[in-house]
């Protein structure tokens, strides 16, 4: 099982279209193998579906980020049980989990995602090492999406309320009295998806 697995992720970071389909058909053995000889909480276990996870949010269709939200939510569980809250595994898995939040417009969460692994990454990691820089930068970004949604609704609510008083009873045709907004997209590309942790004996 530790053999597939270390396979799985070997093709996985080839990234071919054939190699990631043989990973994403072999880490599931490896998940039902560990779980069988182990338990769903076991290390192995937990590495598995990590990786699971990485893999089938990188495919990006809709069932397979679903997936991947539900195997992180597992894991994160799984390494606070095992390891605690602010262990660097469980951080790690944390920061996945916050970069496919953000994918899926889940920002609140995301926000609150990211905060604690920013927190724990500086009281556990030295002042200068690199995965400390990535989460302060993603929590940065991801505080600015939030901000951004806020004061977009804010513009909206204010132009439609703008609207409404200055044309009713009759009807207004213009988009800026609709409250249409002008503002730039509201989508972030927040890349940078924390490294996801490998099976290993």
């Amino acid at each position: 099982l530790l053999t597939k697995g270390n396979l799985a992720t070997l093709l996985k970071d080839k990234g071919t279209p054939e190699s990631l389909a043989q990973a994403e058909a072999l880490y599931p053995e490896v998940v039902a193998g560990f779980t069988a000889h182990y338990g769903h909480s076991n290390v192995h276990t937990l590495v598995t579906k990590g990786n699971l996870a990485t893999l089938l949010q990188d495919k990006g269709t809709p069932e397979a980020v679903a997936q991947a939200e539900a195997l992180y939510r597992e894991v994160v569980a799984g390494y606070t049980a095992h390891y605690g809250q602010s262990h660097v595994e469980t951080l790690l898995t944390k920061g996945n989990l916050g970069t496919l939040l953000v994918a899926t417009g889940q920002l609140a969460e995301a926000l609150e995602m990211r905060r604690e692994v920013a927190v724990g990454f500086e009281r556990q990691l030295d002042p200068a090492h690199p995965w400390l820089a990535m989460a302060k930068r993603q929590l940065k970004e991801v505080e600015r999406a939030v901000s951004w949604e806020q004061s977009k609704a804010m513009v909206q609510a204010g132009a439609q309320a703008q609207a409404k008083e200055v044309c009713a009873p009759s009807p207004c045709a213009s988009k800026e009295a609709r409250g249409d907004s002008h503002l730039p997209s509201s989508r972030w590309s927040l890349t940078g998806a924390l490294p996801s942790s490998r099976v290993r004996r």
